[in-house]
């Protein structure tokens, strides 16, 4: 029995320390921080789908007057919510490459971000000298398809309706995204607006009537690639 559980654990261990690891891309030579998508550029993360990039960072060999020993990765900062990182070794030789590796999904707003690689450089003989690599990502909404839109308007529920002060629609997405609601009067004149992020699945949005008169209005309902249009009466008395 112990036997088993000490296999299990080890193998475990092995597994885990695989999955944390990555490989520089030698096909760098000069000195700075590289990802698939180029020089000091990352890839985009899409909300809720996995991410898995190797960030590639060349160490100089010397400076004008001495050798460096070598570069130590302190942190990684500045990553959305989601994404994590891990190294095989925080210490990487001078003249030679490193690397780190980020996964995960992200979460939250879309929007860019500055990855920042905080490395110490060590030169014998002379103080430590901060050493960091800045690295943009852009976080996006993923893009809808014909087979799985943000807005299905067979699926938009507007409770109550008639409204009489307050109404939800209810989107019942089934992905993530932004969404814009606008009402109009008859006229056409836009006479309520608002931006919802949803970020989650099964998402609502709350409309506040109470400063319109009674009337027949249109929604829109407008995301990227999907929409819903639709009529809403509002009866205050």
């Amino acid at each position: 029995m112990i036997r088993k559980i000490t296999l299990l654990l080890t193998a475990i261990f092995i597994t885990s320390l695989a999955y944390s690891q990555c490989t520089p891309d030698f096909t760098y030579k000069n000195v700075g921080f590289y990802s698939s998508a180029g020089k000091n550029i990352l890839p985009d993360a899409i909300i809720g789908v996995n991410y898995n990039e190797v960030v590639t960072f060349v160490v100089p060999k010397d400076t004008m007057s001495f050798n460096i020993d070598s570069v130590v990765l302190k942190s990684v900062t500045g990553m959305p919510n989601g994404i994590v990182y891990s190294t095989a070794s925080n210490t990487v030789l001078g003249g030679t490459s490193g690397c780190v590796l980020l996964q995960g999904k992200a979460t939250g707003k879309p929007g860019l971000s500055k990855v920042v690689l905080n490395t110490e450089l060590y030169i014998t003989g002379l103080p430590t000298q901060n050493y960091p690599g800045e690295l943009t990502l852009n976080v996006i909404w993923p893009v809808s398809t014909k087979e799985s839109l943000l807005i299905n308007s067979d699926e938009v529920v507007i409770a109550p309706n008639p409204v009489k002060g307050k109404s939800t629609f209810y989107l019942n997405n089934k992905i993530k995204g932004k969404v814009e609601l606008r009402i109009h009067n008859l006229l056409g004149e836009k006479v309520f607006s608002t931006i919802h992020f949803a970020e989650e699945i099964n998402s609502e949005i709350e409309f506040d009537a109470s400063n319109l008169p009674s009337g027949v209005y249109t929604y829109s309902l407008i995301s990227d690639g999907s929409n819903s249009i639709g009529r809403i009466i509002i009866a205050q008395q």
